[in-house]
């Protein structure tokens, strides 16, 4: 199997990969890497987005209700609820997701899906951890569905 390692080129300011000994400009969008790579982060910050809005509407709350009992600040919550695109989308912490999954009472299923959403990658910790699986099969399963490796930096 051919490995594919990430490194950073501080001369170029961009990314590559190096398969074998040929450099890949990941920030080429041409390239299958940089889709790969490529965070989609708004994407999920978009989706998450609708999910709490969607929950704060069945339980006919608003961000403020949301806010007090999450112990949230108004402007975190104010953030999740109001999708704004922008190069650096606002990414929530896991423990902030789990602060509004709790004071939602969302149960077990919901509140993973509003992690997961955020985070894919914690779906497959999740299987790895519960099938045993080894680094090298975290990686490839994490590679399959697009995502960052082990080892990579995390957006």
């Amino acid at each position: 199997d051919e490995k594919i390692y990430l490194t950073h080129n501080t001369q170029r300011n961009a990314k590559y990969a190096t398969s074998g000994s040929e450099p890949i400009n990941i920030n080429d969008p041409r390239s299958r890497l940089a889709k790969i790579t490529s965070s989609k982060l708004s994407d999920r910050i978009y989706k998450v987005c609708k999910l709490i809005n969607h929950y704060l509407a069945e339980k006919n709350w608003t961000p403020a209700q949301l806010s007090r009992f999450s112990t949230i600040s108004k402007s975190t919550i104010s953030r999740l609820t109001t999708f704004v695109f922008s190069k650096k989308a606002y990414c929530p912490t896991v423990d902030t997701l789990v602060a509004i999954a709790f004071a939602l009472k969302l149960d077990s299923e919901k509140t993973k899906e509003l992690i997961y959403t955020v985070y894919p990658r914690y779906r497959v910790y999740v299987m790895a951890s519960e099938n045993n699986w080894d680094i090298e099969r975290i990686n490839e399963e994490l590679y399959n569905r697009g995502l960052p490796l082990l080892g990579q930096k995390h957006n």
